[in-house]
């Protein structure tokens, strides 16, 4: 008997910092603003990073749920560096649950 086939895996979307953002600087990650597990909507603010010249919310390119955070808080960020992954799904949590963070109004945050 052949082996069994392995269910088929979700589709994955990588987090990273628009390369213009990355120009003469050296970025560094501040801090996550959801955990893994967490159900995100896209273009909601999952991370904070600081570079030379301002703090920039990265948002989610797409939504789905936070997977894997690949740069932690305190961490340098290199060019093309994933920051994290996001599993898409159709289906949501269980409870129905959805992070979510307001940064609007806040004149040193850069939305990205």
């Amino acid at each position: 008997m052949g082996a069994a086939a392995s269910p088929a895996r979700p589709c994955e979307v990588q987090v990273r910092l628009e390369d213009s953002t990355l120009e003469g600087c050296s970025p560094m990650m501040l801090f996550w603003h959801v955990p893994v597990g967490a159900v995100v909507a896209e273009g909601q603010g999952l991370c904070e990073v600081e570079t030379a010249k301002s703090v920039v919310l990265v948002c989610a390119p797409a939504s789905g749920t936070l997977a894997e955070i690949c740069v932690e808080s305190g961490e340098p960020i290199a060019p093309g560096q994933v920051l994290g992954r996001i599993t898409l799904s159709r289906a949501g949590p269980a409870d129905g649950t959805v992070v979510r963070v307001e940064t609007a109004g806040d004149p040193d945050v850069d939305r990205r």
